[in-house]
């Protein structure tokens, strides 16, 4: 995947900027504050993900403006391509013209990897920032893996909220049965995908 083009409006603190990288290296210098990581976190939500940095949607979008507007052209499948990514109280996506179902649809599309001073928490902090980072990493190899995940999130949060529930309504234990039985199935998919993404990512992280 080669980033072709970037071009960005009303994104943070950019009101309009294009960017074309540098066949082989490209070096983003200047002053604090000058949107130099604005600009790489726009290239990283074309590939449906959200802010690297824990950003709302909403603080995306440059102060007084009605919406952001990141379009990217790139090659990709051999072949040129281009998606646009705008922002305003949800995210909306199209790649080569065509209208998605939702941002997320570019992942596996539009594929990029980013490193920030952030991510020396994966080594700092516990368990819970390693299983997001490998997370993010898979659905841009299986973008299907998003499912699977959204849907293993969604029963966990309402096998949770029935656990509290029961104390007060002890008739709902009868259907804890249900929830387990959804929560281990997705959960087998989880594990099952994360152990594998570690094997294929073992020998790399030995070099």
């Amino acid at each position: 995947m080669i980033l072709k083009a970037l071009e960005v409006e009303n994104y943070r603190n950019i009101p309009a900027a294009r960017f074309e990288p540098g066949r082989e290296l490209t070096v983003i210098c200047g002053k604090n504050g000058q949107g130099k990581t604005n600009l790489l976190e726009a290239v990283w939500l074309l590939t449906g993900g959200k802010s690297f940095r824990g950003a709302k949607d909403a603080q995306l979008v440059r102060f007084g403006a009605p919406q952001a507007a990141v379009e990217a052209g790139f090659y990709a499948a051999g072949r040129e391509q281009k998606a646009l990514l705008t922002i305003e109280k949800r995210r909306a996506a199209a790649l080569n013209e065509v209208p998605l179902k939702s941002a997320a649809e570019l992942a596996g599309q539009f594929c990029a990897v980013v490193f920030s001073p952030a991510h020396l928490t994966l080594v700092k902090n516990g368990p819970q920032e390693k299983r997001r980072f490998i997370d993010t990493s898979i659905c841009q190899i299986k973008p299907k893996y998003i499912h699977v995940l959204n849907q293993y999130t969604r029963v966990l949060d309402q096998r949770n909220r029935l656990l509290k529930d029961i104390m007060y309504e002890t008739s709902l234990f009868d259907t804890l049965d249900i929830w387990d039985a959804r929560l281990a199935a997705y959960g087998a998919v989880v594990i099952k995908t994360r152990a594998t993404f570690l094997e294929r990512l073992a020998p790399c992280a030995q070099e």
